[in-house]
Order: C-alpha cells, then structure tokens, then sequence
C-alpha cells in the first residue's frame, strides 16, 4: 500500500480551509466556491482533453454535485461560521459513514477501521458545545457537508471502477459542480457581478488548484489504488494539521479541548493503518 498520494492530499486540504477563511471575511461560502470550481476547472480542462473519458463521466459529474456543489457550500459556510479549526474535524465524521458504504463495493469492514471511526466520532463530540449557539451551527453545518460527501465520495468508486482516468474524474467534478454553482447564482441573482480573475483572486486560484485540481486528483488516485475506505482513513489526519497550522499561522486558536479531540483523529488513523 502506497499512503503517500492521499497523505498529500490530505496535506493540502489541510491548508486550503485556512486560506479560504481570510476571503470568506468579505464574500459569501456560495461566491468562494463557484471561484474555486472556475479555477480549478480552468487548469483541469487541457489535461482532460488530453486523456479523455468514457460512460462513467456521468457518475463524476454527480459526484461533483453531491460533494463539491453542495457539500463544500456546506463546509465553507461551517468555517464562517465557527472557524477552521472547529468544521474541518467535525467534516470528518464522514469516515465513519464512508467504512458502512464501502461494503456494497465489495471492500471488506475490518474490525480497525470501526475501532478508528469511533475514535472520531468521539473526536468530534469533544468539539461540540451545546451551550455556545454559533458553534453548535457550525458543527451542524460541518454534519450536514460530512453527509453529502460521504454520497459523493462513494460514487467516485462507481467512475475509478470503470477505469475513468483519475484527472478526468477530478475535472468533470469541478467542471459540473462549477455549473450547478452558476445556475444557483443566477436564479438567487446575487453574487453575479464580480470579476472572475483580478490581481486580489491570484492567491485564491493558486489555493483552488491546489485544493481542487492536484488535491482531487490525488485522492481519486488513492482511492482507485488502495480503495475507499483506507484513502478516506488516511486523509483524516487533514483535521489536526488545520488546527496546527492555523495555531501556528495565528489565524485561530484552537483550545486544548480541540487539539485533544483531534488528536483522537491520529489515533484513529494509527489503528486503522497498522
């Protein structure tokens, strides 16, 4: 087994939340993200292009709508509300859902991978605080994203299945969700009258490359590699290098609690990798 591609993605997910948080200040979760699809979108299409595509487009395309339209809306409006310390862990619970849905593709529900989704499970109730209403918003935003890219991400094994190249998949997912973004703006008929790239939007394209050009392609590469289930383990270690980062950067400051709660997280993906 090869950790690296998803360990780098991982890696990089772990960043970006961080960077969109310093935008999302000034513009709304819905405008940040038909940016980040646009740029992405823009440094995939020549590379799909050149590799092409077969049926299983269809199930890239909806895995972009489920996970990137509609959960990662979800997601940046949890950092705007609570910060990116607190939605990037919450997110994750999707690792837990993802061990139950990667059984109907044939991969097997080992008795580590449940032991480590507990973990972040308990994790995540370390982050939740009933009696501050913003946060428990923002975990209940950061829930709801979990939900939609557990679907998501389980169709993506649908396309890597059909032997889909991994960089198609991941610029038919941008592209169809960059769409679905659109036609949301245009019947909400707010946040439409922008400049799409402007000097102030370089650092934001660079992020969105990172995040949704190379980052995706990495992890649909993992996942067609070494499965679902262990890429997802994998890229769960995303959660606690947020905090780290952001501590360090003094973007946010996490508490003890949270840095404890993920570090739940890395134990999880111990137990789930040895």
């Amino acid at each position: 087994m090869n950790p690296l591609p998803a360990l780098l993605a991982a890696t990089i997910w772990a960043v970006s939340p961080i960077c969109y948080k310093d935008y999302l200040v000034k513009n709304s979760p819905i405008k940040i993200n038909f940016l980040r699809l646009f740029y992405a979108s823009l440094f995939l299409a020549v590379p799909f292009l050149y590799f092409g595509f077969n049926q299983a487009i269809v199930y890239g395309a909806l895995s972009g709508l489920l996970s990137l339209a509609i959960g990662d809306s979800l997601y940046l409006l949890s950092i705007e509300t609570t910060g990116a310390s607190i939605a990037a862990p919450v997110s994750y619970t999707y690792v837990f859902l993802i061990q139950f849905v990667a059984t109907f593709f044939g991969e097997s529900l080992r008795f580590n991978y449940v032991v480590g989704s507990l973990l972040i499970v308990i994790g995540i109730y370390l982050l939740s605080d009933r009696k501050n209403v913003k946060r428990m918003k923002g975990v209940i935003l950061a829930l709801l994203s979990a939900l939609f890219w557990t679907i998501g991400q389980a169709v993506i094994k649908v396309a890597t299945t059909a032997k889909l190249n991994p960089v198609s998949i991941a610029f038919v997912r941008v592209s169809s969700a960059m769409i679905a973004m659109s036609i949301f703006m245009l019947i909400k008929k707010s946040d439409n009258n922008f400049a799409i790239i402007t000097k102030q939007h370089l650092p934001l394209a660079a992020i969105s490359i990172l995040d949704l050009g190379l980052g995706s392609t990495l992890y649909v590469y993992s996942i067609g590699a070494v499965g679902l289930t262990t890429t997802i383990i994998l890229t769960s270690i995303s959660p606690l290098i947020t905090q780290v980062v952001s501590k360090l950067l003094g973007k946010e400051a996490p508490s003890r609690r949270n840095l404890v709660a993920s570090l739940f997280i890395v134990v999880a993906l111990i137990v789930t990798v040895v």
